[in-house]
């Protein structure tokens, strides 16, 4: 097949069977995962040592049978017909939770997955999208972490959420809460999320709008957690009755009853400080978590510059960032939020990570339940900040059992995921073993050794292949992705690799090789192109006549679409 294309690229396909896709408008997409979805066997995890989400237990061991954890202790019976994993010198604790993350892209819950964050609890996403993967959830998607979500934010007229890029409904009033809060339910939404105060640049709903918000949450039986941009937002929030903050203000020394205040009021407070440590701490970067070889493997191309972006930007730098970016004719969307989160921040905030600090510490020593969040919103960013911020809030005074626990056993408390969030008898077998010990030393939770989800172990070799892959497509152009009908329940493959030059002078060739198989009705196996870069996001093509490529294969059945 041969097709003339611009840019002068040649693919090259090297078996027959081959598709190649060209995909225009939006389409959904994600990395692929092969694990063997099939019910959970027995197995068993010995000689480990246990967190069990609240404590540990040396020399363990631990039955899994039907993904649910049967029994757990020091002298356990095994079953005769189980896999034994011998774990001496491992940890085994339960999956990750990570509590505040926004699920943009399926490649947020394949990411956390393969980073061993088992649960994501969803702060503001698209609400078709969720229920979508709801569906696929029921029905057993191992290759992706499960989710909760708040669904739609709520929030005022030009306030923080609506700048995303997509038009969502807007509250006014304190009379309009009751429906508000019942359309977001029927959506979907598992708690209800405000956006309060954020900054000069978006409008703020009134306290009484937002306290009618809360009371008619909890009617219906909903938590309700509060976006805070400010210490007196957050006191505000607490007032109304929120449950719980979904960030730690940091624009202010605390008061020293802020603690007792907090947990009087039976709140708990979300994290979310790798990030604000990677802009205003002094340890570096975003660049921290790429260059860690541990994480790096499993690190897509496109994340690694948006992680590499995350860098420490002094007061003095801050206008010509901002400056640079509001110039730009055709920002994408993670511009734009980088755009109005800059126009959100004083000079001052640049001195204050260490409010932040301070504040995690007063409302731990006053026994405020604090759970462990990312505000992660991008693929690869996800799983890999969790463990950044497990690390962060160490640093800032928390221990590795505290930290472990913030992110395990507490969320799932909170959040009411009765099934999952410790090991025990009864509950998911939503398991993370890692080599050494993070109980001492957190750093520990980089290094996995194995993943399951509900008793299935998640391919994780499989998942850095993938990721290699895609990052190998990459080098072509931005926006060029492997893909084949494995993420539509068939089994064919396909390899893509690189090489600079070509013929017509070409600036790089990609060459495809494909293994079509059966298993579905139709089987394709090959690549697909986003111009914009990634999935989710529509062109207008309505003024262009042709699009023009050109390709060569071997002979074999080949197809666009």
């Amino acid at each position: 097949m041969r097709a003339r294309r611009s840019c002068n690229q040649f693919l090259r396909s090297a078996s027959g069977g081959l598709i190649l896709t060209i995909a225009v408008i939006f389409i959904l997409a994600s990395a692929r995962v092969s694990v063997g979805q099939k019910s959970a066997s027995s197995f068993v995890i010995s000689n480990a040592r246990v967190f069990d989400g609240e404590k540990i237990i040396t020399g363990a061991t631990v039955v899994v049978s039907d993904g649910k954890i049967a029994a757990v202790g020091p002298k356990i019976a095994t079953p005769s017909d189980a896999q034994i994993i011998d774990a001496t010198g491992d940890t085994l604790m339960p999956g990750l939770i990570d509590s505040h993350v926004h699920i943009w892209t399926r490649d947020v819950l394949a990411s956390a997955l393969a980073f061993g964050v088992t649960t994501e609890l969803d702060m503001f996403m698209r609400w078709r999208q969720a229920m979508h993967w709801k569906e696929q959830e029921s029905k057993g998607a191992f290759d992706v972490a499960d989710f909760r979500t708040a669904g739609t934010c709520v929030t005022s007229p030009a306030g923080h959420g609506t700048e995303e890029g997509f038009p969502i409904p807007t509250i006014n009033t304190p009379e309009e809460a009751a429906a508000f809060v019942d359309a977001r339910i029927a959506e979907g939404s598992d708690y209800i999320k405000i956006m309060y105060n954020f900054g000069d640049n978006y409008s703020v709903m009134s306290r009484e709008t937002m306290a009618a918000v809360v009371r008619a949450a909890h009617k219906r039986g909903k938590l309700v957690l509060v976006h805070i941009g400010s210490y007196e937002g957050a006191i505000e929030a607490i007032e109304a009755g929120a449950d719980g903050l979904a960030h730690l203000p940091h624009d202010r020394p605390p008061a020293k009853e802020f603690g007792t205040f907090v947990k009087a009021h039976h709140a708990f407070v979300e994290t979310t400080l790798a990030i604000p440590r990677f802009l205003f701490g002094n340890d570096g970067g975003g660049d921290t978590i790429v260059d860690d070889p541990l994480l790096a493997p499993y690190l897509l191309t496109s994340d690694t510059g948006l992680l590499k972006g995350i860098a420490p930007v002094k007061a003095q730098v801050h206008g010509m960032i901002l400056h640079h970016i509001q110039q730009l004719r055709n920002p994408t969307p993670f511009e734009i939020r980088e755009r109005e989160s800059l126009k959100g921040i004083a000079p001052d905030q640049y001195e204050a990570f260490s409010n932040a600090e301070e504040t995690l510490c007063l409302l731990d020593r006053a026994g405020v339940p604090i759970l462990v969040g990312t505000d992660a919103a991008n693929g690869a960013t996800a799983g890999a900040l969790m463990h950044a911020e497990l690390d962060t809030v160490v640093k800032a005074g928390l221990s590795p059992v505290e930290a472990l626990t913030d992110a395990t056993s507490v969320p799932a408390k909170i959040f009411s995921l009765n099934d999952r969030g410790r090991i025990a008898p009864g509950l998911r077998a939503d398991l993370l073993l890692v080599r050494g010990d993070p109980t001492v030393d957190i750093g520990a939770t980089k290094d996995i050794v194995a993943i399951w989800k509900q008793g299935v172990r998640f391919d994780r070799d499989a998942f850095r292949e993938s990721i290699a892959q895609r990052n190998e497509a990459w080098r072509f152009g931005r926006g060029w992705w492997p893909w084949s009908d494995l993420r539509f329940g068939g089994n064919s493959k396909v390899h893509v690799s690189v090489t600079e030059g070509g013929p017509d002078h070409a600036s790089g060739t990609m060459s495809i090789e494909g293994n079509v198989k059966s298993g579905i009705a139709e089987p394709f196996a090959g690549v697909m192109y986003f111009p914009v870069g990634w999935g989710f996001s529509p062109v207008n093509y309505s003024g262009v006549k042709d699009l023009s490529f050109w390709a060569r294969g071997n002979g074999g059945s080949y197809g666009i679409s």
